[in-house]
């Protein structure tokens, strides 16, 4: 555990500051997007997707309804999604041999992107 926490702690760090950061951000006072609405619908009519329907969406959509429909477990599927990538992009990193800043300029370069 020590050993994962020295080579993985940074990049732990930013993703979990990525997760936190985009809750503090989200304000149910904004609502949900017509989009989000559509999406939380398909959890009613569960498929295997068609080309602009992936089946994912609306596995993600049953569950956020199963957990109770509230804002936090519709928004929970993007906070995830950002953070994990920001985990991908900081593991990207390590296999490729970079150092502390590298991570730590990729994992803040994604951090405060718009992607």
């Amino acid at each position: 555990m020590k050993d994962f926490l020295r080579k993985n702690g940074l990049i732990l760090a930013f993703a979990v500051g990525k997760f936190g950061l985009h809750y503090a951000l989200y304000h149910p006072a904004y609502e949900l997007h017509r989009d989000e609405y559509l999406y939380l619908d398909q959890a009613n009519h569960l498929a295997w997707g068609f080309l602009e329907v992936p089946p994912a969406i609306s596995i993600q959509a049953y569950v956020a309804q199963a957990m109770g429909n509230s804002f936090f477990w519709v928004k929970f599927w993007p906070v995830l999604f950002g953070a994990l990538t920001v985990w991908l992009t900081g593991r990207i990193v390590i296999e490729l041999g970079g150092g502390r800043f590298a991570q730590a300029l990729a994992c803040l370069s994604v951090l405060v992107s718009s992607y």
